[in-house]
């Protein structure tokens, strides 16, 4: 995959960054300055250093990069692979992750942020989704899912628009969360 050797992002894709950037925008109705909230969020210390991560272990250095999984599915299989008690996924040790699936990475940043995040204060504070639902009659932590998930979507297409030269955002179903 022919990547850009550059940081910054085309204008000519700017537009279409900035409509992505709006709908993830959606994940903080609840907060007075949504734009400048997720711009501090992203850059600081509750995302940044698993983007980090993510970014070191699955999209550099890949030749074709998969989409993410949409959240519906995604959650499904984090239930099937009880990722939130597993050490692979929620451990700041990293295991070998050469050949994880983008689906596996993409857990392992959800877990993290939503496990940090816990522990510290961040955002996603309420701890309690740990594939029990039976307790969460209000969906809070399903919630908190989606919001991490549309994060990472966001950095992912972000990097993509800066680092491939040939980006393609038509491919794009955002905020698809039936599958």
């Amino acid at each position: 995959m022919e990547r850009r050797n550059t940081i910054t992002i085309p204008e000519e894709r700017q537009a279409d960054l900035e409509a992505l950037f709006d709908e993830m925008l959606m994940c903080f109705n609840d907060i007075e300055d949504p734009q400048s909230y997720a711009r501090q969020l992203l850059q600081g210390p509750f995302v940044r250093p698993f983007f980090q991560e993510y970014q070191r272990d699955y999209l550099d250095g890949r030749e074709h990069l998969e989409e993410i999984t949409q959240p519906g599915e995604l959650a499904r299989l984090c239930d099937e692979w009880d990722v939130f008690e597993h050490p692979a996924y929620k451990e700041d040790a990293a295991p070998d992750k050469s050949s994880w699936s983008v689906k596996q990475h993409t857990a392992r940043f959800i877990i993290r942020v939503l496990h940090f995040s816990w522990r510290n204060g961040g955002r996603w504070k309420r701890g309690s989704w740990k594939y029990d639902r039976t307790y969460d009659i209000h969906g809070e932590s399903d919630i908190e899912f989606f919001e991490v998930w549309g994060v990472l979507r966001y950095l992912q297409v972000e990097w993509e628009a800066a680092n491939l030269v040939h980006w393609d955002v038509g491919h794009l179903r955002a905020w698809d969360t039936a599958s």
